[in-house]
């Protein structure tokens, strides 16, 4: 493990200046690389946002992306187990008690 962390945030989270609104239709992306998720986090928080010019804008988080961290995803849903299992050629789980925790 090299002790970096990087994250290529969703379209359109971080700005890419104000003479472009997007670079290769809005498949490139900048952040950066981090030494930690927590980094990161504070990072895209500073970052985050439209700017003018923007063509388009990835809708505000409903918190902080530092209040995220460390916060409890809750219950994976249930469609991520047929896809997994689809995937992976795994029986499908008949009840949701059955499934994996």
């Amino acid at each position: 493990m090299s002790g970096l962390f990087g994250l290529k945030p969703t379209r359109a989270r971080t700005p890419v200046g104000p003479l472009q609104g997007e670079w290769w239709s809005g498949m490139a992306i900048a952040h950066a690389i981090t030494r930690s998720v927590r980094d990161s986090a504070a990072l895209l928080d500073a970052t985050a946002g439209p700017e003018i010019g923007d063509p388009y804008w990835a809708p505000p988080p409903k918190r902080s992306f530092q209040a995220e961290v460390g916060a409890d995803p809750g219950p994976i849903p249930d469609f991520f187990w047929v896809i997994a299992a689809q995937t992976f050629s795994l029986p499908i789980p008949k009840t949701l008690s059955d499934r994996p925790l």
